[in-house]
Parts: C-alpha cells; structure tokens; sequence
C-alpha cells in the first residue's frame, strides 16, 4: 500500500498458485524462526499450504492470532500469541504456550492537546483497514443514516482495503458524496491529526479481537 506500512524490511510476496517460492526464500534468508500471522476464515487454504511447505524444514514456529478466530493447530507451532486476553479466552486451546501481547499502543503520540479540542471538530468518522475481517458492507450504514437523519454531519472514513469501494457506491447511492471525505491509506504519524477532526469516533464491528482505534480516538 501507500505510504508504504514498513520501512527497512525485505518483502517478498508469495501468494497460493506459487507457495513454492517459500522454499527459496527460506534458504536464502536461513532464519532459526518463524512468526506467523494468523487471520484465518477466508485465508486458511494458503495457511494450510504455508503449513505443508514449511514441514520439510522443521523450524520453530511461532503463530500470533490477530483476530477473534480460533488459532490454526499445528505441530510446527512452539507457541500461540493472542492479541487480547479476550481472544485467548475465547478460542485458546491451553495444551501449549500461550501468551497474551497487546498492540502497542503510543498514547504520547495519541493524545489530546486540548479538553475543549472536540468542540471545533467537524467530522463523525472511523478508521479501520477495510478488509471484512472486523468491518463489514454494512459498516458505512450508520454514517449515511446520521446524513439523513441531520443535515450538518461529515463524515470522515479513514482506511482502505476491498469495502473501500463499496462504501464509495453506497455513498454515492445515497446521494453524500460532497459530506464524505475517504483519506485512503495513511501514515501512522497523520492519524493523530485525522483523529482530532472528529467530534464522534464510531467503530461499527462486526467482531473485534482488541479494538486498538478506540482507545487512540
């Protein structure tokens, strides 16, 4: 994406139809462990691939469940990182390592300059990736109602991802276009300033392992 999400890391790309590039990179780079990120549901056909390749060379595992999803059990695994107590409450499986680690959270960076700061914000907004992990279609309905409901609100929708274009034509549908404004992707560091233009903050999940954007807003 862009701005690009990070900096100073080697990136390569290896979707299903060509998992067996993974055997080159693993030689190439030679690590003594891998760390997975879990998403499941819609994902598990190429984790299950990932899984079946990285066998042959039994190196230690670790799988880090970012979402409410049960962890994806495998005898590679030496340990299971959640991203809140919650998940691991819900769907951990007890028998192996198991650790909570929450996101970091920089809350000198996120924090308000100004008690009375909220009564010159213009916009009720989010921010999300909008992928269908924790979001949904649905997801923009609350800010089109809020539109129809009163005259005055914008709404500011910061994020993107595959509902990003559904939004839009919602949006578009419903005739507010001029009262939405979609930043797209974002840098880190411009969120602060996107959040401080909101009166309201609104996180309409579906599900949601930690919620990181609520305490930020």
């Amino acid at each position: 994406p862009h701005p690009q999400a990070y900096i100073g890391v080697d990136i390569f790309q290896v979707a299903a139809e060509n998992i067996a590039d993974l055997a080159i990179i693993i030689n190439k780079i030679k690590p003594t462990l891998i760390h997975v990120h879990y998403w499941g549901r819609s994902d598990n056909s190429w984790y299950e691939l990932l899984y079946a390749n990285l066998k042959k060379f039994k190196i230690p595992t670790i799988q880090n469940i970012n979402v409410s999803v049960p962890p994806l059990v495998n005898d590679l695994n030496c340990a299971y990182i959640y991203v809140s107590e919650f998940v691991k409450k819900t769907h951990g499986i007890s028998s192996v390592l198991e650790n909570v680690i929450y996101p970091g959270s920089n809350f000198k960076l996120f924090s308000s300059r100004n008690l009375n700061e909220s009564m010159n914000c213009d916009f009720v907004g989010m921010v999300y990736r909008l992928d269908s992990d924790k979001v949904n279609e649905k997801s923009i309905d609350p800010f089109i109602e809020l539109c129809k409901i009163n005259s005055e609100v914008k709404c500011l929708i910061v994020g993107d991802g595959e509902l990003l274009s559904i939004y839009k034509a919602k949006v578009l549908a419903a005739g507010f276009c001029e009262r939405f404004e979609f930043t797209g992707y974002v840098s880190y560091t411009a969120l602060p300033g996107l959040y401080r233009k909101m009166r309201i903050f609104m996180a309409p999940v579906f599900d949601e392992s930690f919620g990181q954007v609520t305490p930020f807003a």
